[in-house]
């Protein structure tokens, strides 16, 4: 990972023992800290597509990156990573742990000419990257929601035969997913009955056809089904890394059945041990 040119930024973070309850977590990574550093990143993935993005450190961890025991990679929903980390970047200075989030190629600040649907590259770029920057370290992937099915593509199928990785591929310590769907059609759905709630005339079968639309444009230019790839309920059965499933009653998007359906669904078991190349392979449904 190629930090940009210039300082760091330096932040105040208000943190103090009392409120921390993970204390042995914080002393892991230096203990308490009173200033954070913000660094801007530039890091090229496999295929030669350049991410951007943004990494949080206690200066503790900045001065002694080898010291760091784990840190947070985080996968957003869309747009500027550095604006919609926010709520793990509170937990990160809860924690007292780095936390680098990466903008996927095409969105945000991020190069690259087509959205990949089978997102397990930029994944395996910042997972890689944190453990480079990290050495040693621990490495924990936080995903909101289609930040959530990349995580899940990544567990429950592993990395990428071809390109290969710049870096060695780090075991993960767990995941946390962050308003998983269901599938892409099933939020469709809950768009129309809301909208339907609401005393608006939906046509019959609008919603299929703009499903149909999409996915025939998508087929045509990239090669890609985004129906059948973007199904984490169908991926959960064969996730096997700790996980920890969020839902938001306020999240206009993803309604609490979703991550509930998924942690239903959910397979965790241990994670890959020391060593292992990448997350675990595909295991059948217990």
């Amino acid at each position: 990972a190629r930090p940009s040119q210039g300082q760091p930024a330096r932040l105040a973070a208000s943190r103090s023992d009392s409120s921390c309850s993970s204390a042995s977590c914080a002393e892991a990574n230096g203990g308490p800290v009173a200033y954070w550093t913000r660094e801007l990143l530039r890091v090229t993935a496999a295929d030669g597509v350049e991410l951007a993005g943004v990494c949080w450190s206690p200066e503790a961890a900045a001065e002694a990156p080898g010291a760091v025991g784990l840190v947070l990679a985080y996968f957003h929903e869309g747009g500027v990573a550095a604006d919609s980390a926010v709520e793990a970047l509170h937990v990160a200075i809860h924690l007292g742990v780095p936390l680098v989030a990466l903008d996927a190629r095409c969105t945000g600040q991020s190069g690259g000419t087509m959205v990949s649907f089978d997102m397990r590259l930029d994944v395996e770029t910042a997972l890689g990257a944190a453990a480079e920057r990290y050495p040693g370290a621990r490495v924990a992937a936080w995903g909101r929601g289609i930040g959530a099915a990349a995580v899940m593509q990544y567990v429950a199928q592993g990395p990428l035969a071809n390109p290969e990785p710049l870096w060695p591929l780090p075991p993960l310590a767990c995941v946390v997913l962050d308003s998983p769907f269901t599938t892409i059609p099933d939020i469709l759905a809950d768009a129309v009955r809301e909208l339907q709630s609401q005393g608006f005339w939906v046509p019959p079968g609008a919603a299929s056809m703009g499903v149909g639309l999409v996915r025939m444009g998508v087929r045509r230019r990239r090669g890609q089904d985004p129906i059948k790839l973007l199904r984490p309920v169908e991926l959960a059965p064969l996730c096997r890394c700790p996980a920890l499933v969020l839902a938001a009653d306020a999240n206009p998007y993803v309604c609490p059945r979703h991550p509930t359906a998924v942690a239903s669904a959910y397979g965790g078991a241990p994670p890959p041990p020391p060593g292992a190349r990448g997350a675990a392979a595909p295991l059948p449904p217990p």
